[in-house]
């Protein structure tokens, strides 16, 4: 195999090149979730409220598909940094047994919960019906998601980010011409809405086959090796839990917030799907850094792997001011673009602009995750992630609440990452003494598997 350039190019130059593809791809993956949300919100506000409070379960799913993609793609990219091809060959096979198993469980389990988890939510007919059918129409496809995401690590592995942009905006740009069809000509709604992204990551997972094993990657039948699947779950269960804790908090601050109202329950639903052209922006470039990180941390090229992190954050922090500048100066233009409601737009526009003030603290949450995911230290992103949002958010999601009602409640995300930040600081400051002190300390900790 040639020398893969995650070790020898420039850091500006790689972090850039490898970012780049990725926050496009995630750009695109917004604006299908976007695109999803207006039409189904101009064919029925109600049924749109419905499919939001489904969502959580969804983005659980995407989180354990994008969590084992990481895992895999981060020992691999550490295993080709040592130039150890028979164990990378070991690590793909494992990473596909994985994905395959897991999605399977996946979509089944989303197909057997649509119902009772709608209906424990709301008892509006329209509002429960669209979430049902939209989760048992969506879920067979969530196993395909398993596939495209680890074949996108596979493929950053190697360098290649461009083509796992190209998978991932060919499959939103099917959905985006799919939604007003489906939804309005065929009459389907919110059937319409998921049919439009099942056939969206259909063709995503269709492309990754095509672009994986017509390349020169590295590949292997498919195998399962223990050690590997220990070092891969090592990664995947700590991204997956990280992940995966924003929408199980998400479904907490779901309660309070339709106690209020279905239609203040679908004003979040906007700013959810708005906010994620920043955050999945931002986790672009974190996903880029794991792999980056991950081959140069296997060669024991310590400055490599801080300039990367450094830059990375830089790159993250420039996102998401940008979006808070947006948000303060365009809210009621964003919300005009859901719905034409006097209502909606009056109480949504107070709403996004207290929500994102999160955006100024997020960033570094979000690249500290993919630094420490690329070194393989999984379980402290989850200690971060989980103190912010078990040990903060929620508690001052009720106190807020309470003393504020709504108003206050809109300011939980914030009030949580001012203490975060703190942490953040200190787990760096850990990880620089303990794995960044010298590459023969590196060098021992891979020995050892981590």
């Amino acid at each position: 195999m040639k020398e893969n350039s995650l070790g020898t190019e420039k850091i500006t130059v790689l972090v850039l090149k490898m970012s780049i593809p990725v926050v496009i791809s995630m750009s695109m993956q917004a604006i299908y979730n976007v695109a999803d949300s207006i039409f189904l919100s101009h064919y029925s506000e109600i049924a749109f409220g419905g499919v939001s409070i489904i969502q959580p379960l969804l983005l659980i799913s995407l989180a354990l598909a994008n969590g084992i993609g990481a895992g895999s793609g981060s020992l691999l990219s550490t295993l080709l940094g040592r130039k150890d091809l028979d164990g990378a060959r070991k690590s793909i096979s494992t990473g596909w047994s994985i994905a395959l198993l897991m999605g399977f469980l996946c979509s089944l389990l989303l197909f057997v919960l649509a119902e009772p988890f709608s209906l424990h939510f709301t008892s509006d007919v329209v509002a429960s019906d669209a979430a049902i059918s939209y989760l048992r129409m969506i879920s067979p496809s969530i196993s395909l998601v398993f596939i495209s995401s680890l074949l996108s690590f596979f493929l950053q592995s190697h360098g290649m980010a461009k083509r796992a942009m190209v998978m991932q905006t060919s499959g939103a740009l099917v959905n985006i011409v799919l939604d007003p069809v489906l939804i309005f000509y065929f009459d389907m709604g919110a059937k319409g809405a998921a049919l439009a992204s099942a056939i969206g990551y259909s063709v995503t997972a269709l492309l990754a086959f095509l672009f994986y094993f017509r390349s020169v990657c590295l590949k292997s039948c498919l195998g399962f090796s223990f050690p590997c699947a220990k070092r891969i779950f090592a990664v995947a269960l700590p991204a997956t839990m990280v992940q995966g804790a924003g929408p199980i908090v998400g479904i907490v601050l779901n309660k309070m917030i339709i106690s209020y109202s279905i239609e203040v329950m679908a004003v979040y639903g906007m700013y959810l799907k708005t906010e994620s052209f920043m955050f999945l922006a931002s986790q672009g470039i974190s996903s880029a850094l794991i792999v980056i990180v991950g081959y140069n941390y296997g060669m024991g090229n310590i400055e490599r792997v801080k300039r990367s992190f450094k830059l990375s954050l830089l790159l993250s922090w420039s996102v998401m001011v940008i979006g808070f500048v947006f948000f303060q100066l365009f809210s009621k233009n964003i919300i005009s673009v859901f719905t034409n409601d006097p209502y909606l737009i009056e109480i949504g526009v107070p709403a996004f602009k207290s929500l994102c003030f999160c955006f100024l603290l997020t960033a570094p949450n979000i690249v500290m995750t993919g630094l420490l995911q690329g070194l393989g230290k999984g379980w402290m992103s989850l200690v971060i992630t989980y103190t912010r949002f078990f040990i903060f958010l929620i508690p001052f999601s009720f106190i807020l609440n309470k003393l504020f009602g709504l108003s206050g409640l809109w300011f939980c995300y914030f009030s949580a990452d001012i203490p975060t930040l703190f942490l953040l600081i200190w787990i760096y400051r850990y990880v620089d003494k303990t794995m960044f002190s010298s590459t023969n300390c590196n060098r021992k900790m891979f020995a050892n598997g981590r």
